[in-house]
């Protein structure tokens, strides 16, 4: 993927965000091509699309207006902005200011579960699990670095489930992953009819 030549601040904005043209096109209501005209300055940035940006990624939109990339980047409120602003913005988007129920805390638990299972089912076939271990720390680091936790190893000693349901539902995913490799691993050992 050829690098953005930054001549806008959209595309300023978009390589903090870390996002694809695509990507941020998808965020922000537009086509690709749109996205791409503004970053080349082929298209004007309308008001209207600038305050959606704004709305959808917490950027100041005198500054995303300003046609000044140089600048430093801006958010709403006059702080500055960078991809830890970006995805706080994002997740008070997605989920409210308003933080998480405890069953909906432990909903999105048992959600992110399954998807960590079922990801390291694909990775376990694939013969990938050393690369699937390696970019799941990688990625718990950046949450507990983004969190102001550091890699949140210091947490785990002090994390005590106030319910035991949390608890349950870890040896639960545990005993399932388990039962999952060991039918995989069992019916690849077994010879198939007709061989």
């Amino acid at each position: 993927m050829r690098r953005s030549p930054l001549l806008h601040p959209l595309a300023v904005l978009r390589t903090i965000t870390g996002l694809s043209q695509k990507e941020f096109a998808d965020l922000i209501g537009a086509s690709t091509a749109n996205v791409q005209a503004i970053e080349l300055r082929k298209r004007r940035l309308t008001d209207s699309r600038a305050v959606r940006i704004s709305l959808e990624t917490g950027v100041d939109v005198g500054w995303l207006l300003s046609n000044r990339p140089k600048d430093p980047p801006m958010a709403e409120g006059g702080m500055g902005f960078d991809r830890c602003f970006f995805d706080q913005h994002r997740a008070d988007v997605e989920f409210g200011h308003i933080g998480l129920a405890p069953t909906i805390a432990e909903g999105c638990l048992i959600n992110c579960l399954g998807l960590i299972a079922a990801i390291m089912l694909k990775a376990h076939e694939r013969g990938r699990c050393n690369l699937y271990v390696y970019k799941l720390q990688c990625s718990l680091k950046a949450i507990g670095a983004d969190i102001g936790v550091g890699d949140g190893q210091t947490l785990l000693p002090s994390v005590k489930p106030k319910n035991s349901l949390a608890d349950e539902t870890v040896r639960e995913f545990v005993r399932r992953f388990r039962a999952i490799v060991q039918a995989k691993e069992s019916s690849k050992r077994q010879p198939r009819a007709g061989r």
